[in-house]
């Protein structure tokens, strides 16, 4: 499994796999809908009221091969509608929606021609798939997203460093936070009340970030691997990490 997502409800568990899209009722443990077995996922979004979902993937097993979007409509009272298919020209390896649901945000990556990487992010509307806005990225391995709990700030990884959006359009480069370390990030996530970004790195801090200064606000240590990835609790009370050995570790963030 690339990926796993609870629908808002709980009803419903959305997973990524080598073998495509699958929507499973988690009353009955059944699938209640699959993609196309030939597109792969190993990325998926759901939107924050449920209604939607995205996932892309490569149309065969090599994962640097570009990457078609798919859409879905999701009802309480039927099973998940495929919407619309949208194929893109890179490699997806980012998706995030925004809180309202009518966009979503994707990082592609590419070869450019010649030789030499490339990353972007780009906007698309949730109901078509059609990209309404995109901006190339400063560095070229730019990977992961999240939004802000507002939407008004999108972070993207890019080895030891942050890179922050302006989603609303294309204003120049990013904002650069670099790590106090030589370590590279390994995952985001926004704090619910959009107050903090906590980010994980390749040891075993994750730091806690102030959103309106972009200064370090606390550092946490824990004795348990490399850290990989990091989450909040809905009412942002409880945060927690994953490391490479398997462990996770929860505890009260008290902010």
């Amino acid at each position: 499994m690339s990926a796993l997502r609870f629908a808002p409800d709980g009803r419903r568990l959305f997973a990524a796999t080598g073998r495509g899209f699958r929507s499973i009722s988690v009353a009955t443990g059944t699938d209640e809908a699959r993609s196309n077995p030939t597109i792969h996922a190993n990325a998926l979004a759901v939107a924050p009221d449920g209604r939607r979902v995205v996932h892309a993937g490569p149309t065969n097993a090599t994962l640097a091969a570009p990457s078609t979007l798919v859409g879905w409509t999701v009802a309480a009272d039927a099973p998940p509608a495929q919407a619309w298919l949208a194929p893109l020209d890179a490699t997806c390896v980012g998706l995030a929606f925004f809180p309202d649901g009518e966009r979503f945000a994707a990082v592609e990556y590419s070869w450019r021609p010649g030789g030499g990487e490339a990353s972007r992010l780009a906007v698309f509307d949730s109901a078509t798939g059609r990209k309404v806005l995109a901006w190339e990225s400063p560095n070229d391995r730019t990977v992961g997203l999240d939004v802000s709990p507002t939407g008004e700030q999108l972070v993207t990884r890019a080895g030891s460093a942050l890179l922050v959006w302006d989603p609303d359009g294309p204003g120049g480069d990013p904002r650069k936070v670099g790590n106090t370390s030589r370590k590279h990030f390994t995952d985001v996530a926004f704090h619910p009340s959009g107050r903090y970004l906590a980010a994980t790195s390749n040891d075993a801090t994750v730091k806690l970030y102030d959103t309106a200064t972009w200064a370090v606000a606390r550092t946490f240590t824990w004795d348990v691997g490399r850290l990989r990835s990091v989450a909040f609790s809905p009412d942002g009370a409880l945060a927690a990490v994953g490391s490479d050995t398997g462990r996770i570790v929860v505890w009260d963030v008290d902010l």
